[in-house]
């Protein structure tokens, strides 16, 4: 009988001492064995260190300079020796059996590269809300993606504690680029595993992801900035850079054409253009263009609501004809659910009531 193949669990830290045990721990306590704990501390100044050491030999640690959340996740793969490698946030939790899960997702079908499950938000406290992530209306994919890849088409993931990988899909893409990704590296990992082989997507709750006032999704400042979003285009750059490399590597006959995204970044594009011409990084860029490509894209996008996409093709109409101020508010309504005003979100509950 084949023995089961071990699982890495890479948990990437900085100053959660709050939180880094519960993490640790609901990987060491996994039903699925066997497995690996490895913990990249980057730097902390707070005392993590002396939790991370609390652990002793059942964890493998890595205490590094500051470098970010790439450089983080470049450590602890390189000291992987798992088939099946997760990088787990250190203030969210696993629940128990999530591995017992993914292992049979990744032995259900030839070539899996991810396997990917819905997070449920909790607060600081680890107590749940009625959010998940992504949302229910959300249908996240399952088959071989790599033509859709190709045509950079875009599909939907959750956020860096909801995806496993194949060490093998992994070796292809990694070592990642540290500087575009000191923050957003699950980007980088998403948009280029993608290319390596199939995708099985969980329909169920896999871990916990907190929501507190140290990270980037808790923070009480919700408002989209153009610097974020020129920092956001640098990282999809590196992306299609690397995709571009990619591509000629495991299919020579084919191209790939960046241009043609019409995803995030596209949509970035269109906040960067709007909000702020003069520094937008594409000069070339025509916002007529991109806000109809945008349109196109989510009224033909296969959203398990319907409206959602029809809600999401508009706002890329919207932002078209709106004056600055009113582009400002669209593009925070987008991004940040908290910031949106009454009427989205008596748009965005009747969307998953009634879709």
């Amino acid at each position: 009988m084949k023995p089961q193949p071990l699982v890495s669990i890479v948990v990437s830290n900085y100053n959660y001492e709050q939180f880094i045990s519960e993490t640790i721990h609901s990987a060491l306590n996994q039903s699925y064995q066997p497995i690996e704990v490895i913990v990249v501390d980057d730097g902390s100044t707070d005392r993590s260190r002396d939790v991370i050491a609390s652990f002793g030999s059942r964890i493998t640690s890595i205490l590094k300079e500051n470098g970010g959340q790439a450089s983080a996740m470049n450590a602890g793969f390189a000291a992987a020796n798992g088939e099946i490698v997760m990088f787990l946030d250190s203030d969210d939790v696993l629940l128990p059996d999530t591995f017992q899960r993914v292992v049979e997702a990744f032995q259900s079908m030839p070539d899996v590269a991810k396997v990917q499950y819905r997070l449920q938000i909790v607060d600081k406290d680890g107590k749940p809300n009625e959010e998940i992530v992504p949302a229910k209306h959300w249908a996240m994919p399952t088959g071989d993606l790599r033509q859709a890849a190709l045509k950079s088409a875009g599909y939907i993931y959750p956020p860096t504690s909801g995806i496993v990988f194949s060490a093998a899909a992994l070796q292809q893409i990694m070592p990642m680029p540290e500087p575009p990704f000191r923050v957003c590296a699950d980007i980088y990992l998403n948009e280029l595993s993608v290319l390596t082989g199939a995708i099985v997507s969980l329909d169920e709750v896999g871990a916990h992801y907190r929501v507190h006032g140290k990270n980037n999704v808790g923070k009480a400042t919700r408002e989209v900035h153009p610097k974020d979003m020129r920092e956001y285009l640098a990282r999809m750059n590196a992306i299609h850079v690397r995709k571009k490399s990619l591509v000629a590597a495991l299919y020579p006959d084919l191209a790939y054409d960046p241009t043609q995204d019409k995803g995030g970044f596209l949509t970035a594009r269109i906040i960067s253009r709007k909000l702020d011409a003069p520094r937008h990084p594409y000069p070339n860029d025509n916002l007529a263009v991109l806000c109809v490509r945008g349109f196109l894209h989510n009224i033909t996008m296969n959203h398990r609501r319907k409206h959602v996409g029809v809600l999401l093709a508009f706002w890329h109409l919207a932002m078209l004809l709106a004056p600055k101020p009113a582009a400002q508010k669209m593009a925070n309504n987008l991004i940040y659910a908290d910031s949106r005003g009454r009427l989205m979100n008596t748009l965005r509950k009747m969307v998953q009531l009634f879709g």
